[in-house]
């Protein structure tokens, strides 16, 4: 049930009772009535009271339709305990059951992933199916009628107020949120199961759109638009839609019921197939389509290395869920069991790909420990797609498209790294598969790559129409239908579908925005790629930009520094893999088109290409316009520090790793952690916050220094929007350095309350990110002189951290 609390902020004094029933809080108000949280003196027990505002219902009528309600039994309905009068007005008594209705979601404008919410509607209309059969129509299906819990799983409320299933009925009287009553109910037709599956199609588009599907000022404007007003295909409002799936939305929106799906077994049916494309392959061009990428299928499986890297790609894909300890050791088992990737993994995760993270990592658990499971299954998967299109018929051809896939993913982790919603490690392997059925079609079928070609020349289309006139299904159909075998996750398959012609709005969802940054950088990649000089690469950005504006907020320059640096990293990334891309006429173009020749220098400021940063400290913070570099330039670590202080964390990285992989409490990890920022780096304070999420606030819990004792009672702040570094490192997710506090750009991003208690001269803060949540900061001050931090040092200290929340998310 909703949390009574915003409830009752305005709300009247509770009534003393209502039957034997004692009223504690309100959970909701609705057009039919209030909801109660109420005890049970009886029974012991909390409850949830509904009291009816329809006080001239047959009482007889009213107990009787009770009865037919008590009987459902069902996990997805909340069941109805008893119904009664107190004072003449009836009122229902349910179970109480813990949730927070759908509603909420709506209200927030929240798009719900596709995937998602088909199955939560699926939930509902197995429940729905269910009360059918049993002779009852639910009548008032809106989503403050739906709870769901943490664990998705859903309950429907407000049974009682539903009549027995009549064929001749009509309904004399408006019942329900008009916003989700069907037309037959406004019009006063006979209504049946497929008016309640309206009421779920309404709702399902709005989980897909986060918007309302009919809003008005009055009730009266919102009857006439479920009338008459044309509806809108979700796909139109969210870009992550599939029109496949508009269909069945639509459908349950038909206005006439006899064009709607008759029952919810249909319609849950209906998604369910969706769920499973191969399932509703059925007809036409479609079962043409299907017939091409099952012919490339089976063609591709008899190639002899095929199944083996389809079985290793498919079991490092299955270790994607919880990232726990017994994750981290699947992977690695999976990984061990080549040794030629074995070699090439440990080989990359020590270069300068992925920076210096102290010593050099011997195995692939360490690895995983220190780097994280994210950083080691992109790796683990770059290095095995294309180790395999190394050689082969096309061997020239197949080198550019890998040169081509190595950047984009370069370039997709390191604009991934601008939004703290993106998983960078997934941006990269977005950007890497996305054009995977291209690849694999010059590898498999190179004969028939040459008459793509061929039709290339011949016609002047593009070599997705081509592939399509020759196989009957594009690339990225076949590219897709490889991902599924490979067992891929749902985003990433979204990200390897090409974006919509045209200018590209800007994606709701993680998900949906990684697919674009994908997109883009490989549009990017084969823009630069492909360009015969200056002034066409010139226009191909300004295209660009003005296609993915609304995605990517950067211009022609800063595309041309982003080139550069991924030219950088893949060059580093290749080196590794003993890829020679340096003789790749793709890769010598784009470095001509973008450095003249010139070898390229790696912008100190810039994000590192295989996740370890540079230096990524954001010390403008409030300043989202200012470009990287110019918002780096005063925060870059410096200074020449003592002797000692790299072997000291080195050792204690080192300590914590082997803590870690012993499965060390997160206290003990933490302890040593702070311990090695204090001593190693001889800090003033250093101090451990943890976030209480009830309270809205981060509370120091431990700490070492100078008149630590006192400093913890009153080291915390609340949660908000303000723009300080301390909530700016919360919300954003990043570290800041901030060498001297009394620097004029940091007056208003530094706290009184903090200066005050620690009276610092520079300060440091780092984030502890866990699941994508911020549920720690770690801030250290030095008190009698700025602080000399370097590159090196901060590298290693941001690694201590990443152990920190390596650790937090295997306990989890």
């Amino acid at each position: 049930m909703p949390t009574a609390t915003k409830a009752n902020r305005s709300a009247p004094a509770l009534p003393k009772n209502i039957g034997r029933f004692q009223p504690i809080a309100i959970l909701g108000r609705g057009g039919q009535g209030v909801v109660y949280l109420a005890k049970d003196p009886k029974l012991g027990r909390k409850v949830a009271v509904k009291t009816l505002l329809h006080t001239g219902r047959d009482p007889q009528r009213l107990l009787a339709e009770a009865k037919n309600v008590a009987r459902l039994d069902h996990a997805g309905v909340v069941p109805l305990y008893e119904v009664d009068f107190d004072r003449d007005k009836p009122y229902l008594v349910f179970q109480y059951a813990l949730g927070e209705p759908l509603s909420t979601l709506i209200e927030n404008n929240q798009i719900v992933p596709a995937n998602r919410a088909i199955r939560i509607v699926v939930e509902v209309l197995d429940a729905m199916s269910y009360a059918h059969e049993c002779g009852i129509l639910h009548r008032d299906l809106s989503p403050a009628n739906i709870l769901i819990n943490s664990e998705d799983r859903v309950r429907i409320l407000d049974f009682g107020v539903s009549t027995i299933i009549d064929a001749g009925a009509t309904s004399a009287e408006l019942v329900g949120t008009v916003n989700y009553l069907p037309p037959e109910c406004l019009n006063n037709e006979p209504v049946g199961p497929y008016s309640d599956l309206f009421s779920i199609a309404v709702i399902f588009h709005e989980l897909l759109t986060g918007k309302r599907l009919f809003s008005a000022d009055n009730q009266m404007a919102i009857i006439y638009k479920v009338l008459n007003e044309p509806i809108v295909a979700p796909s139109r409002l969210n870009r992550d839609i599939d029109p496949e799936l508009d269909e069945i939305v639509l459908r349950g929106l038909e206005r006439d019921p006899r064009a709607r799906f008759q029952n919810a077994d249909d319609m849950k049916t209906a998604l369910e197939t969706y769920l499973a494309p191969s399932a509703r392959e059925t007809a036409g061009g479609a079962r043409a389509k299907s017939s091409a990428i099952e012919f490339m299928l089976r063609r591709a499986a008899r190639k002899p290395d095929f199944p083996a890297v389809s079985r290793f790609i498919s079991e490092i894909n299955q270790k994607t869920g919880s990232r726990d300890q017994g994750d981290a050791g699947e992977l690695g088992d999976v990984v061990l069991k080549d040794y030629a990737l074995t070699s090439k993994l440990l080989r990359l995760v020590n270069s300068p790909v992925y920076g210096q993270y102290g010593g050099t990592i011997g195995t692939v658990s360490r690895a995983i420990v220190i780097m994280g499971f994210d950083q080691v299954r992109a790796a683990a998967l770059s290095i095995a797609v294309f180790e395999h299109l190394q050689n082969g018929e096309q061997a020239d051809v197949l080198k550019d498209a890998a040169c081509s896939s190595f950047l984009s993913a370069m370039l997709s982790k390191e604009l991934g790294n601008n939004d703290t919603s993106i998983d960078s490690e997934e941006a990269f392997i977005a950007g890497m598969f996305h054009r995977l059925g291209r690849h694999l079609t010059i590898y498999y079928f190179p004969e028939e790559y040459r008459e793509i070609l061929t039709v290339v020349t011949s016609k002047g289309i593009s070599e997705p129409a081509a592939a399509k006139e020759v196989f009957g299904a594009s690339f990225a159909e076949f590219g897709a239908a490889v991902g599924k075998e490979w067992n891929l996750p749902d985003d990433l398959q979204l990200a390897m579908k090409p974006q919509p012609d045209g200018t590209v709005k800007r994606a709701n969802s993680a998900a949906g925005k990684t697919a674009q940054i994908a997109a883009f950088a490989n549009e990017l990649s084969e823009a630069v790629g492909a360009a015969q000089n200056d002034q066409e690469l010139e226009q191909k950005l300004a295209q660009l930009h003005e296609r993915y504006g609304e995605c990517v907020a950067a211009d022609t320059k800063s595309l041309r520094l982003s080139v550069a640096n991924a030219i950088k990293a893949t060059q580093e990334y290749a080196d590794v893999l003993s890829v020679d891309i340096e003789s790749s006429a793709f890769f010598k173009n784009v470095v001509r088109r973008v450095t003249g020749g010139k070898p390229v220098a790696r912008d100190p400021s810039a994000t590192a290409a295989g996740g370890a940063e540079a230096c990524s400290t954001q010390v403008s913070g409030a300043n989202e316009t200012s470009s990287a570099p110019a918002a780096l330039a005063t925060a870059q670590p410096q200074g020449e520090p003592p002797e000692g202080r790299n072997a000291y964390l080195v050792n204690a990285l080192a300590d914590i790793t082997a803590a870690i992989l012993d499965e060390v409490s997160i206290n003990e990890i933490f302890t040593m952690v702070t311990a090695a920022f204090y001593y190693g780096m001889s800090f003033s304070h250093v101090i451990l916050m943890i976030r209480d999420p009830k309270r809205h606030l981060m509370q120091a819990r431990s700490g070492f220094g100078t008149d630590t004792e006192d400093i913890l009672k009153k080291f915390n702040f609340k949660t908000a929007n303000a723009q300080d570094i301390f909530n700016l490192a919360v919300v954003k997710h990043k570290e800041f350095i901030v060498l001297d506090v009394e620097a004029e750009q940091y007056k208003t991003l530094i706290p009184q309350w903090c200066l005050d208690l620690t009276a610092p001269r520079s300060l440091i803060l780092f984030p502890i990110i866990a699941n994508k949540n911020c549920i720690g900061l770690v801030y250290a001050d030095q008190t009698d002189k700025p602080a000399a931090i370097g590159a090196q040092e901060f590298k290693l200290l941001k690694t201590l951290i990443n152990q920190a929340s390596l650790a937090l998310q295997q306990r989890r």
